[in-house]
């Protein structure tokens, strides 16, 4: 007989949450291996392609996926875990959060051309060490992060 806990994810076991709203979250701190990538956005055809394509380009490794989608408001809530080529976690959060979302605004401008209006998306970094890009802002200093 299998126990349940046998099937659990290291998303599951590790507690990582999904975003709440529009976004994109990448965190060197939420995992002891990996980088935790998370998105949140309208869903539309090859969304899903598109990141996994965009973590391909860059050389990452995929160790783990959480990929869903609300039929109530048709938002994909999805979570990566993913490491550099080395195995190690990726060094520049801030820059794969930035990545990601351009990689999710300009495929969904080009899904819907006529919608002239950007949605509002948030992006959010946290590093190995420091305060990462919250913290910076609510702190209004420098140096932190990623």
């Amino acid at each position: 007989k299998a126990d349940a806990g046998e099937f659990a994810t290291r998303i599951l076991r590790s507690g990582v949450l999904p975003l709440s709203s529009a976004g994109v979250e990448v965190s060197n701190k939420l995992d002891h291996e990996c980088t935790v990538v998370k998105v949140k956005s309208n869903d539309r055809t090859a969304l899903l392609l598109d990141i996994c394509n965009y973590f391909r380009a860059q050389g990452y490794n995929m160790m783990e996926a959480d990929i869903s989608t609300s039929p109530l408001d048709n938002m994909a809530s999805d979570i990566f875990l993913i490491q550099q080529s080395d195995g190690s976690k990726i060094d520049k959060p801030r820059k794969v959060a930035e990545d990601i979302r351009d990689v999710i605004l300009k495929s969904n401008h080009e899904a819907n051309p006529d919608e002239a209006e950007e949605p509002e998306f948030s992006v959010e970094s946290y590093a190995y060490k420091g305060q990462g890009l919250k913290g910076m802002l609510e702190g209004g200093g420098g140096g932190g992060g990623g």
